[in-house]
């Protein structure tokens, strides 16, 4: 798998949603980049400094970032994907910080099976066979969260809250 990240130029392409967070990323070889709305939130310099992400402390307001880097996780578990190797692009408008955060991660586990996919020189290989997607299949990773905020109806304070009730 290393070999094939290393000495192929390929893009790969993933939406995902969460509330009203749309989260576009793209992942493409590197130097184990992550940018989010053109800004870069972190950069592996080597990996005798950075081992692996699960192992570092991020501080308060990068927490969401750990939601992000969960798909790749699972995935390092099996050794065939490293982030050391891959420059994420992630493109996000709408909704608040955990949403978009999670969002992100939607997305993320969408490349990842698409990054195994394109390894496949096997045509009869099917999505279910791919290892990766069944551990990120199992995490949750793969499974989009389709609740979103219930409207506001008339006659109501909010979505279900009515106004209080006197008998008298």
């Amino acid at each position: 798998m290393e070999d094939f990240i290393l000495s192929n130029n390929f893009q790969i392409l993933a939406t995902g949603r969460r509330k009203s967070a749309v989260a576009q990323v793209r992942i493409i070889p590197g130097s184990g980049e992550l940018k989010i709305n053109n800004k870069i939130v972190l950069k592996h310099k080597n990996e005798k400094e950075n081992t692996s992400l699960s192992k570092q402390i991020l501080p308060k307001q990068h927490q969401p970032i750990k939601l992000v880097y969960q798909p790749f996780q699972v995935v390092e578990v099996q050794n065939k994907i490293k982030t050391e190797q891959l420059d994420i692009s992630i493109v996000v408008r709408g909704g608040g910080i955990i949403g978009q955060a999670q969002a992100m991660r939607l997305a993320i586990a969408k490349c990842i099976c698409k990054i195994n996919n394109l390894d496949k020189t096997d045509k009869k290989t099917t999505l279910d066979t791919n290892p990766s997607r069944a551990a990120l299949k199992k995490e949750g990773f793969l499974t989009t969260d389709a609740r979103c905020k219930e409207r506001k109806k008339y006659g109501l304070k909010k979505a279900r809250k009515a106004s209080q009730f006197s008998k008298r």
